[in-house]
């Protein structure tokens, strides 16, 4: 019925707006139609994401708000290619099993064994260290079966409160640590297109992870105390997989991750190896052309920038994983066509046509009406009003959207307020970004939200209640985070 009602509602407000006379220019008002109804899709799911950002895309060439050449450059822009790389990479990680392996050892801790309470905050940074470079729904689901394994059938009420917070405790630390490096989530590499294509300014890793990882640290901090808070005596189980957890209530790539909890220790392949080796590469590779100014001359190091780029970095990368073997008899590499085909490809697409729906919003003079509109509503004057502004809507909207979907609403119409008031338009564009991953209210809310949902041990009167804590603890964070860059 949801879907139904948001194809009608979305439908009737493109007709409403395209009938209407805006005080903007033909293209303008035309895209504003469009726009319309691409986020009343979005927010509804009317239709899969990606076909919506395809079907705005559509719209536009045909109501002639640009040329189509202009609308689908977007998907080719360099920031894909770096995020198809980074998916490729993921899919090694698990495919070659160093996801369990890394969860293994995690739950494996002596420390943890001896304090079975240490596993929140354990629990908390290794979903978040995960999350940095795969996505929060891969790292959620490889840790989930982990803290689920802890749990002992028939646990006393006390285990079972306490089994909510683990299940939370890898929830919310996935979405946090996205936030940590410019790959560990879309709205971060949409931002950082959004600024470079507008505006000429690139964010590179280490700029970025200035900002992200202290964030990503004080929310994870926050989340660990607030999850320990009343968390008193706890036994700890052995390590079988928690039954229950029902079939198809994982994604099927993460399942064997269960299995692998009480798998005997065996020794690293040569895949693995690899993987592990490729990774360490391309993450030296992002961070050089920060490191080389400080070793060689600006010149040198502004050529070889621009020669390393980001993108060129994690397709080069890519490329290695369909090379380097993941074992030796038989050879065969550590990547096939048929892992590339389990690539998040909708995603990718959502990805190009919030690019091309954000860059149009700019071009056709829509954003600085619509960021016009709204800095009289609202009456921020302010740069640090802006980005407040840019952080409680952003993280509204994630509730009941994807985020990237979020960001891709939110960016071009706050890069068009900051232009407004004439104040850089990196913190607010940022503070956008920021705010599009903290979704932890509901199980709708982000895939991590939904795994934790899944297993039965946490409600949803439970998730709403840690969900507006974190969501305000969120908030105030990026906007002091954000406020650095004011300074």
């Amino acid at each position: 019925m949801k879907r139904w009602l948001g194809a009608l509602g979305g439908a009737c407000l493109f007709s409403a707006i395209l009938a209407a006379d805006l005080p903007v220019g033909p293209e303008a008002a035309r895209l504003a139609a469009v726009a319309a109804l691409v986020v009343v899709f979005w927010i509804t799911e009317a239709l899969p994401l990606p076909v919506t950002a395809l079907l705005g895309s559509a719209l536009c060439i045909l109501l002639g708000v640009a040329r189509p050449q202009e609308v689908l450059a977007p998907y080719a822009d360099p920031i894909i290619f770096l995020f198809l790389g980074v998916f490729l990479l993921g899919e090694a990680v698990v495919s070659t099993g160093i996801d369990a392996r890394f969860g293994r050892a995690v739950t494996g801790l002596s420390a943890v064994r001896s304090s079975p309470r240490l596993l929140v905050p354990v629990l908390c940074l290794s979903a978040a260290f995960l999350s940095m470079w795969m996505s929060n729904t891969a790292a959620a689901a490889v840790l989930m079966p982990l803290a689920l394994s802890t749990l002992r059938p028939g646990s006393t009420p006390e285990d079972s409160r306490f089994g909510s917070r683990l299940v939370l405790a890898v929830a919310y630390g996935a979405s946090f640590g996205g936030v940590a490096t410019p790959i560990g989530t879309p709205p971060n590499l949409i931002a950082i297109g959004f600024l470079e294509n507008a505006t000429g300014t690139h964010i590179d890793f280490v700029s970025w992870m200035k900002l992200g990882v202290p964030l990503a640290l004080v929310l994870v901090a926050g989340l660990a105390g607030l999850l320990l808070i009343g968390a008193r005596r706890f036994r700890g189980a052995g390590s079988s997989c928690s039954p229950g957890l029902g079939p198809g209530m994982l994604p099927a790539t993460h399942a064997r991750g269960c299995a692998s909890v009480s798998a005997e220790r065996e020794p690293w392949n040569c895949g693995q190896v690899a993987v592990v080796a490729v990774f360490g590469l391309m993450v030296a590779a992002w961070l050089l052309p920060s490191i080389l100014p400080a070793l060689v001359p600006p010149a040198s190091a502004r050529h070889v920038a621009s020669r390393v780029p980001e993108c060129l970095v994690a397709l080069l990368g890519a490329t290695l994983l369909f090379v380097l073997p993941r074992s030796t008899a038989p050879l065969r590499p550590i990547l096939e066509w048929k892992h590339a085909v389990r690539v998040d490809w909708g995603t990718i697409l959502l990805f190009g046509g919030g690019l091309s729906l954000g860059s149009l919003v700019l071009k056709t003079g829509l954003g600085a009406w619509l960021g016009n509109s709204l800095l009289q509503v609202t009456g921020a004057s302010s740069a640090l009003g802006l980005v407040a502004l840019s952080a409680a809507s952003a993280t509204v909207l994630t509730e009941f959207m994807s985020n990237t979907a979020a960001a891709n609403v939110v960016i071009p119409v706050v890069f068009a307020m900051s232009t407004s008031l004439g104040v850089s338009p990196t913190p607010p564009v940022l503070a956008a970004a920021l705010g599009a991953s903290m979704a932890f209210m509901l199980p709708v809310s982000t895939p991590p939200n939904a795994i934790a949902y899944a297993t039965g041990k946490v409600t949803i009167p439970r998730m709403l209640a840690a969900g507006i804590l974190l969501d305000l603890l969120g908030f105030v964070s990026i906007v002091l985070a954000c406020g650095v860059f004011l300074g």
